[in-house]
């Protein structure tokens, strides 16, 4: 409709002056439309002043823009009329020509009024239009803020159209036939160029940072002009007006301050012009510094750019290296979802970006975002990876521990099973020689005697080095082999155990760790009291020996304690010595269990 009704205040001229001057009777209306142009003047200006109040919806701000819709109309009306019955003529060739439809005089109280009612109703429709594209710019979001501000750049090239017009009216002549029409067509081809782009392609570019480059380039220019001004003065005072030295000083002054101009005039307008992108980018990199200072973990990185990206849905998933496997910040693999954008930096994949490519952000604001945020993405993939790397150690050293205990099961079992029931026969086979042998044979008697001797001593030491490959009562459970354990010691120990059966290589580990501890407590610590505790909860076995001995153990390693400990980090646990010295001595284990 803007256009259209441009059209016909810019075709009526020219078929006025067809029908009145080339071709006189020849076209019906053509008095009537050499008037027109004087009354329809404003749909000029109309149009883009509807469009800023009421793009992108069709509708106001809210109910109480409708009166300044409202004012616009009455004005654009007024303004029609006014201009009708003036009868003030384009121009020439129409001048000697008059309006069939103009009143008495250009000064007739009906044109006068009507002219300020259409000037007052124009003025509001046009300061309301700026506002309205103001608001809307600053209440709006992602795809609606970037349609907002294509409409903006578009819409201001309007009033600067009405001041060049006026300029230029001013400067008469040629000058102002030929440039008001080229300002003019400017500005009515910005304005319908800005809001197909908004509705089309809004995204195509990135208009906060054509309004920031724009307004930082040309006030660096005024800027550094007055600057080059100012220092070719002063130096020119100084060395001579025609000094080449004057003018390579200020050339070379001009040069300095243009980078540290750039940036601080950067960093203000885009507070100004592009503030959703600059307080990201600031978040952003304040994050960095943090991680830097010891102050945050950088795996809460992905929080900080869910909040930059406006993509609450974004998640990150960190590639292996030496394999296709991708896992998730906490190490767990995941699959890596369709559409995920690969973040690199120095040629490497470092990070995939699920949920970030959301319509509310432009590419422009996420490139720059994900440049600040580049060192925070790489410190949590090297955690990352170096975590899950840690994990497959511990799973690895967890495997060993389960085949070393399932190693000494068998040989027990051997001994058992093999070897020593074997000597056992043997044994039972010479009593039984011995007692089937005649009077005469009796000599044999302590030869065979000590043979049998042998045999219960072999049967002995295979008995304790079965004992060393497993503690004896274990297969009963860790509650009775502790208490075998107190038992045997040589002074009181208290034994408070749960006694839930756990993974056979918990509980010979922490028969071990008790055993250790125990056997320190009774040869170096002077103790007269041992407590032993277990407590299983949350899948950990929890482990305590304490005594009141003089303290002062230290775990070192290839020491029993050392040992150990090993044993109990093989399963993914930790052990823990606290001996001050005349404080006694607290030995604490805590042991996965999965249960």
């Amino acid at each position: 409709v803007g256009p259209l009704g441009t059209a016909v205040a810019l075709a009526a001229f020219p078929y006025a002056v067809y029908g009145l001057v080339e071709r006189p009777g020849s076209l019906p209306g053509a008095a009537v439309a050499g008037a027109l142009p004087a009354g329809l003047w404003p749909l000029l200006v109309a149009w883009p002043v509807a469009v800023g109040l009421l793009f992108p919806d069709g509708r106001p701000l809210g109910p109480r823009w409708r009166p300044v819709v409202a004012a616009g109309a009455l004005g654009l009306v007024a303004f029609a009329i006014a201009g009708a019955l003036s009868g003030d003529w384009p121009g020439p060739p129409l001048d000697g020509f008059e309006s069939p439809i103009a009143l008495a005089g250009t000064g007739h109280v009906a044109v006068l009024v009507a002219a300020a009612a259409g000037a007052a109703g124009m003025l509001v429709a046009v300061v309301g239009s700026a506002v309205a594209v103001v608001l809307r710019v600053r209440r709006s979001e992602g795809a609606a803020r970037a349609q907002a501000l294509w409409l903006a750049w578009g819409v201001a090239l309007v009033p600067a159209w009405l001041v060049l017009s006026n300029v230029v009216q001013l400067a008469g002549g040629s000058l102002a036939s030929a440039a008001d029409p080229l300002a003019l067509s400017i500005a009515e081809i910005a304005v319908a160029a800005a809001v197909g782009i908004a509705i089309l392609r809004h995204r195509l570019y990135d208009i906060e940072q054509l309004v920031s480059r724009t307004v930082v380039y040309a006030l660096l220019t005024v800027a550094l002009a007055a600057v080059f001004a100012l220092l070719s003065i002063a130096l020119g005072v100084l060395f001579g007006s025609a000094s080449r030295l004057a003018t390579a000083g200020a050339t070379l002054g001009t040069a300095l301050a243009f980078a540290p101009g750039r940036r601080a005039l950067q960093g203000r307008i885009d507070r100004r012009f592009a503030r959703a992108r600059f307080e990201a980018v600031r978040r952003t990199a304040a994050f960095e510094q943090a991680v830097r200072d010891g102050l945050a973990d950088p795996e809460e990185v992905v929080d900080v750019l869910r909040a930059a990206l406006a993509a609450p849905g974004l998640a990150i998933a960190y590639p292996l290296a030496g394999s296709d496997e991708v896992v998730d910040p906490r190490g767990h693999p995941v699959e890596l979802p369709a559409g995920a954008i690969p973040f690199r930096r120095r040629g490497r994949v470092l990070a995939w970006l699920a949920g970030a490519d959301d319509d509310a952000t432009s590419p422009e604001r996420r490139a720059e975002v994900m440049a600040a945020a580049g060192l925070t993405l790489e410190m949590a993939h090297l955690r990352v990876e170096l975590r899950v790397r840690l994990t497959e150690v511990e799973e690895a050293h967890a495997r060993m521990a389960q085949a070393s205990y399932a190693e000494r099961r068998r040989l027990e079992r051997d001994l058992h099973d093999g070897a020593q029931q074997r000597l056992v026969s043997l044994g039972v086979q010479l009593r039984l020689l011995q007692g089937s042998l005649p009077p005469e044979a009796r000599l044999l008697g302590p030869s065979l005697d000590a043979a049998v001797d042998e045999v219960a001593k072999a049967i002995r030491d295979l008995r304790t080095i079965a004992a060393g490959i497993r503690p004896p009562h274990l297969d009963a459970g860790l509650r009775p082999a502790l208490a075998d354990l107190a038992r045997n010691a040589p002074l009181r120990v208290v034994l408070e155990i749960d006694g839930a059966r756990l993974p056979g290589a918990v509980e010979e580990a922490a028969y071990y760790v008790a055993a250790e501890a125990i056997t320190n407590a009774v040869k170096h610590a002077g103790a007269s009291e041992i407590a032993v505790s277990t407590v299983q909860a949350d899948g950990v076995l929890r482990l305590a020996i304490a005594d009141d001995g003089v303290g002062g153990a230290v775990r070192r390693p290839r020491s029993g304690l050392g040992g150990v400990a090993d044993r109990v980090a093989a399963l993914g646990g930790q052990l823990e010595v606290t001996s001050p010295r005349g404080a006694g001595t607290r030995v604490e284990a805590v042991i996965p269990c999965g249960s």
